[in-house]
């Protein structure tokens, strides 16, 4: 059951990789860890699964730009996961996200 927010969890110990969080009007996991994306290894912090409690209310763009500030903060690269909605796919490629895999559809954001 999700207990923690995006800074808790990026505050915890390094120990803790992965977790469920709790966000206003959503539920995501994210897992920090590291990756080879594009030929480099760079820090990731993945989104691997979000639960909406109701599209089009921005609940998920609000959380997202928490998530880019913090991993300019701390240098890492956002992962987005299995990505199968056409729209949801614009909506990152509005953003900046680079296209990093097609089956499943992955984004990236290079921030570090």
């Amino acid at each position: 059951m999700p207990a923690r927010d995006l800074k808790s969890f990026l505050n915890d110990p390094p120990t803790l990789r992965n977790a469920w969080l709790k966000e206003p009007g959503l539920e995501v996991y994210v897992r920090l860890t590291m990756r080879r994306l594009l030929g480099e290894r760079v820090e990731t912090i993945d989104i691997a699964s979000i639960q909406v409690k109701k599209r089009g209310c921005g609940y998920f763009t609000a959380f997202l730009v928490r998530v880019e500030k913090e991993a300019i903060q701390r240098k890492l690269t956002i992962f987005i996961e299995n990505v199968t909605d056409e729209r949801f796919g614009a909506f990152f490629s509005k953003r900046g996200y680079c296209e990093v895999s097609r089956d499943p559809s992955c984004f990236a954001l290079f921030l570090a």
